[in-house]
């Protein structure tokens, strides 16, 4: 306990210098660091050493000052374009919820899992719930395998055998399901993921196709008849398609 309490702390002081950087401070030495942080020489010394090893800041030997690194950079850019996708997702999301009636939400692949960044719920009384910032498989459900399907296969192979007992089927079944939904543009599940529960997913591709994000439809099961399902494949992979053409992607076909 007394070393998660440790770890913990110097993770925040960590975090701490990082946030001693402004626009009018760019770049400090030690002695400016230690004292706009009030943390201990020592301290500073370590931290800042971690920090530079992974990334977080780089040092000017000749100068001895510190400014932050790429890391930064690029993780600020993740964040950018997950707040560009919501903005320019959510006029099409909001048309899908209205012709369908079920719920709409974008995910993207975050590691070896999926995660939902923005929604617009259905108007049925009886809903799929979807919750944003949850992170789920890849391997499960349509919003899960549209963006499994368009991974490298390399990286398919890691995650469904990282998924262990998760997995309900051989890796071999869901590679050739993957190959399909690829092939097809789109993913359908029903009572995959959660029981009663349905789905229609198609990817979502920048300028240069590669995958960003995966639309999908979600609603009970219920209701998604084959006539639904047909209905909804087509909805889906034409808002995808919009949202796509929207982000710069231009179709060969």
């Amino acid at each position: 306990m007394d070393e998660d309490k440790s770890t913990v702390r110097a993770v925040d002081r960590a975090l701490h210098i990082l946030k001693c950087f402004t626009f009018e401070q760019k770049e400090m030495n030690l002695a400016d660091l230690c004292k706009v942080s009030g943390l201990p020489k020592t301290t500073v010394f370590r931290l800042l050493a971690s920090l530079e090893k992974n990334g977080f800041v780089v040092k000017d030997e000749r100068a001895q000052t510190y400014r932050l690194g790429m890391v930064l950079f690029q993780l600020g850019n993740i964040v950018s374009s997950s707040i560009e996708l919501r903005k320019i997702s959510l006029p099409v999301m909001e048309e899908l919820a209205k012709k369908t009636r079920e719920t709409i939400n974008i995910n993207i692949v975050q590691g070896q899992e999926r995660v939902c960044i923005e929604k617009v719920d259905g108007s049925h009384d009886l809903r799929e719930f979807i919750e944003v910032g949850r992170s789920l498989p890849l391997y499960k459900g349509a919003s899960g395998k549209i963006l499994l399907a368009y991974l490298p296969e390399t990286m398919q192979k890691e995650i469904l055998k990282n998924a262990g007992d998760n997995l309900k089927e051989p890796a071999e079944n869901v590679l050739k399901q993957l190959e399909i939904i690829r092939r097809n543009g789109y993913a359908v599940s029903q009572n995959e993921r959660v029981l009663g529960a349905a789905a229609v997913s198609a990817p979502i591709l920048n300028y240069d196709g590669k995958l960003v994000a995966g639309l999908t439809i979600s609603g009970a099961a219920v209701r998604f008849t084959k006539e639904k399902i047909n209905e909804f494949i087509n909805l889906v992979v034409n808002g995808a398609k919009e949202i796509s053409k929207n982000l710069g992607y231009k179709d060969r076909e």
